[in-house]
């Protein structure tokens, strides 16, 4: 029987909350909290039972993801017999079912208004066990349907995953199915889920085991240190994604943290990069909050300078050792614990020919193409390989030969870093395109079979995995590291600032690569793994206590936090102005790591000290702009997950402190960026009329609007408006667009939401702004709707060739007389800033007509050539002072080298 039930005094969400979980179908799922109306049961005929899930399509419906344990399951059918009777705005609960020592309920809503869609949760009415622990929590697999009374095949269904955390808390979806499609065949059945009046709600519920306690937990208020012990890393983006993961991974290999704290630095300068690792390595250690990279990728990129591998994760580690050993008394202990040697052997099939060779290597580069598994990867490493035709070996009095090449492990190292090719590159598209083929890799590696004969065999070369550094995403890929800590230890995800418990499932067969038909989202793919001989493994990963720390490390920590909380913050102040000189994504561009092809959005900077508050703060604002502090207001802009820079929240407590606001969003950072929104006096908005003015308690968001004329080329800012954003169109933006351009109010227009650089999604007029799910500082970019015969260019089309790269201004730098004649020339070409220095001189010699040897590449500035192979366009590029859109590099061509025939 239908419970009814008249103290409900929930609101209906309207936007997704922060970190909640996903439908695998697609759909978003929201808590339902309802709004405060009276409840009826109109269900005075209704029966419900509980199935046992033996008996039921839970399988078929709810697929056990993989990796998971179910505790318990249960299938819950409700079936309405008069479905008419439910009123507009009513909300119905179903009677109790019982599954996993907990009692849930069904929620039902039939949404009043324009809306028109049923709305379904599950709701958890209370545990078993009395009362409940402030860390109680029960994580549920679940699906929700709507069935034929007489057909269950013939049904709608979604499905959810969420983490319950207290009684009366319930979860599903808001907009399950339209009334319309209730009524009439779906998904090509012949028959209604709406017949003769009737119909069915079913619940398939899955308890499922949570073996770290942090299952599908959304992280709000989680603190890392607390409930791991450990702390993540905040990184400026002055450098690439990579930087956290590689630096957590040597941290926690704690015989090299040992040699680092080891390393005398009491006497060295300022600005010494060890005493830079040292201090974050301390800070990592023994603070309270995620330490600060900035002032480590300072020093690196400074000292580095152009030849810094700001695009390879394998060169930084490189350079990282490199700088540790350097500074050793004994150089040896860094190389003993990360180097080996192979063993080369050429031998020539016709003659008594051989030659060998000796390397030594800090880590080993795998193939992953081709390779299922990381055993077949090594098995490509020491493949023979045979060379014939023009390929031929000089083998001393015996001349040209046909060799057979074969390369073994002589020696390995007690630390093995293994980079695994996730990234080949593209001839077509010019530019690195990620290899997600699927590439397994083992927990216990064993090494034996791949020695070579001369090989000390004394120590067993059997290893464990401690690290995997896994990737996310293609075009700017986002780095995590799963690492253990200590010796035999469990497992962590270090991502971000944030430390989280994950099972060994999800640190190895998670990062494979490929998508499994039983996960949702992206998926990641390892990149670099880190082993450790099981002989070494006592020592290596020996835990590094605080007494073991040298003192000056201590001294010169404190030194630099006392400075830290003295010095002055800079505020970025972002107008309508900066933002219409940007023609690229986003609002402004703040980091060419992100966005490579575009130029940097210069903004005014102001300095104020942290006690400074936000009163202040728009005083000083208002004689910089010139603008009453009372005609604008002030946003904070945020980093979002996806890497845009959009303002978030605005400034209305005059009394917070500059500080800490800092604290809040850019912590161990002394800068903000603030957007100051002023009114538009060119262009007014109507309110009254166009936007609507938004209504007490109605949430409204502030939304940024661009053009693009396809005959030009260009993206064109229009300006901001602030809209009511529950129930109005986006429709309601069009007249305001024809407006600004100066067209009729028939021109159809095209409506594009900038989610991203990769990401451009269409945006449907008729749909209301929280259906698009447009909020603060969210992009729509516009354009004439001209069909699909008359212009080819369209906004999303416009992005792509900008992530693709701008034209590239090759000067010709003389030195005497060219050796190939006028073919020392300026040259125009589009290029990716991703590619490296081997394929840009491939692609500038095929447009000369010469050997790739023989250019060589200079800054503006430079005085020696450029040659370090793995350096990318956009690490040298200077942009042209006399062109908006085209940067400079210079080349001349080495006279020791001849045009090609």
């Amino acid at each position: 029987m239908g419970l009814a039930y008249n103290d409900v005094e929930r609101r209906l969400q309207n936007e997704q909350r922060p970190g909640e979980s996903h439908s695998r179908t697609g759909d978003d799922c929201f808590a339902a909290e309802l709004m405060a109306l009276a409840v009826i049961n109109p269900f005075d005929e209704a029966n419900s039972d509980v199935l046992t899930a033996s008996s039921a399509d839970i399988d078929e419906v709810l697929p056990l993801e993989e990796g998971l344990e179910c505790l318990d399951s249960a299938v819950f059918r409700w079936v309405i017999p008069n479905f008419t009777r439910l009123s507009r705005n009513t909300v119905s609960k179903s009677e109790k079912f019982t599954c996993g020592n907990c009692t849930w309920s069904i929620l039902y809503l039939l949404q009043g208004g324009d809306d028109n869609h049923v709305s379904l949760f599950i709701n958890l009415e209370e545990e078993s066990g009395g009362d409940l622990e402030s860390n109680w929590h029960v994580c549920v697999d679940f699906a929700l349907s709507i069935s034929n009374p007489e057909d269950a095949s013939v049904r709608k269904v979604k499905d959810a995953q969420h983490r319950f955390t207290s009684c009366g808390e319930d979860w599903g979806f808001k907009r399950l199915i339209s009334l319309e499609e209730l009524k009439v065949p779906v998904n090509g059945h012949k028959r209604p889920l709406v017949e003769r009046n009737a119909t069915v709600f079913t619940a398939y519920v899955r308890i499922i085991k949570d073996d770290t306690g942090f299952l599908w937990h959304d992280l709000s208020n989680y603190d890392s240190k607390k409930e791991t012990g450990f702390l993540g890393l905040k990184q400026q983006r002055e450098l690439p994604d990579y930087l956290r993961p590689i630096l957590q991974s040597y941290f926690f290999t704690n015989h090299f943290r040992r040699v680092v704290y080891g390393v005398p630095t009491l006497k060295d300068s300022e600005g010494s990069v060890m005493k830079a690792v040292q201090s974050l390595f301390y800070q990592m250690q023994t603070s309270e909050a995620s330490p600060d990279t900035s002032e480590l990728e300072k020093l690196l990129i400074g000292n580095a300078g152009d030849s810094f591998p700001k695009n390879d994760a394998r060169e930084f580690s490189r350079v990282l050792q490199d700088c540790i050993e350097s500074r050793m008394f004994d150089e040896g202990e860094v190389k003993a614990l990360f180097s080996g040697t192979t063993r080369s052997t050429v031998k020539c099939a016709n003659v008594n020919y051989e030659s060998v060779q000796v390397e030594e290597f800090r880590d080993i580069l795998l193939d992953v193409r081709g390779c299922k598994t990381l055993i077949e990867s090594f098995e490509r490493f020491v493949l023979i390989e045979e060379r014939v035709g023009d390929r031929k070996f000089c083998a001393g009095d015996f001349g040209p030969q046909d060799p057979q090449k074969s390369a073994k492990l002589q020696s390995l190292p007690a630390v093995l870093h293994l980079h695994l090719k996730r990234h080949e590159y593209d001839a077509e598209t010019e530019e690195f395109k990620k290899v997600t083929d699927r590439h397994e890799f083992p927990v216990e590696l064993d090494l034996e079979s791949f020695l070579c004969d001369e090989a000390d065999r004394t120590i067993p070369q059997h290893y464990s995995l401690y690290g995997v550094l896994a990737s996310e995403g293609d075009s700017d890929p986002h780095y995590c590291a799963f690492l253990r800590t200590e010796f035999g230890g469990n497992w962590f995800n270090f991502d971000k600032e944030v430390v989280v418990p994950v099972t060994k499932r999800e640190a190895v067969e998670y990062n494979f690569g490929e998508a499994s038909e039983h996960r949702i989202g992206d998926y990641r793919s390892a990149c670099m793994l880190v082993y450790i001989r099981n002989h070494n493994l006592p020592e290596i990963m020996r835990p590094v206590h605080l007494d073991e720390i040298p003192r000056h490390i201590v001294w010169v920590d404190k030194a630099a936090r006392l400075k830290q909380l003295a010095n002055d913050i800079r505020i970025y102040v972002v107008t309508d102005s900066d933002i219409r000189r940007n023609k690229g994504f986003d609002l402004c561009n703040f980091d060419q790591n992100i966005y490579p092809n575009c130029p940097l959005t210069g903004v005014g900077v102001i300095t104020v000290k942290q006690h400074c508050n936000v009163g202040q703060l728009m005083r000083k604002v208002s004689r910089r702009l010139g603008v009453p502090k009372d005609d604008f207001k002030l946003w904070i802009m945020g980093r979002r997950i996806n890497k845009s820079v959009r303002p978030s929240d605005r400034l209305d407590e005059m009394d917070v402190t500059i500080g800490s606001l800092r604290e809040k969003n850019e912590k161990y950072s002394n800068w903000l960026r603030v957007y100051v929104e002023l009114p538009d006096l060119t262009h007014p908005i109507d309110l009254d009329k166009r936007l609507l003015n938004p209504k007490e308690n109605e949430t409204s968001a502030i939304l940024f609007v661009k053009f693009f004329d396809p005959k030009i080329g260009e993206m064109e800012y229009l300006g901001k408006v602030t809209v009511q954003s529950t129930a109005l169109k986006v429709e309601a933006l069009l007249p305001w667009i024809r407006e600004r351009k100066d067209f009729h109010e028939t021109t159809e227009l095209k409506l594009f939401e900038e989610i991203k650089a990769s990401r451009i999604d269409l945006v449907k007029p008729t749909d209301t702004f929280q259906e698009a799910e447009l909020g603060n500082g969210d992009i729509i970019c516009a354009q004439i709707d001209y069909g699909e015969s008359k212009h080819s260019t369209t906004i999303p089309s416009y992005f792509a060739r900008l992530l693709r790269g701008p034209k590239i201004t090759f000067k010709y730098r003389k030195e005497g007389v060219s050796p190939i004649g006028d073919k020392g020339r300026d040259v125009v070409l589009s290029l990716s800033k991703k590619l490296s220095f081997q394929l840009i001189a491939k692609r500038l010699a095929g447009e000369l007509g010469i050997d790739p040897a023989a250019v060589r590449f200079f800054t503006p500035v430079a005085k020696q050539p450029i040659e370090h192979i793995s350096i990318t366009l956009g690490d040298f590029l200077a942009e042209d002072p006399h062109c908006n859109h085209m940067f400079t590099v210079v080349y001349e061509v080495n006279t020791h080298h001849t045009a090609r025939p």
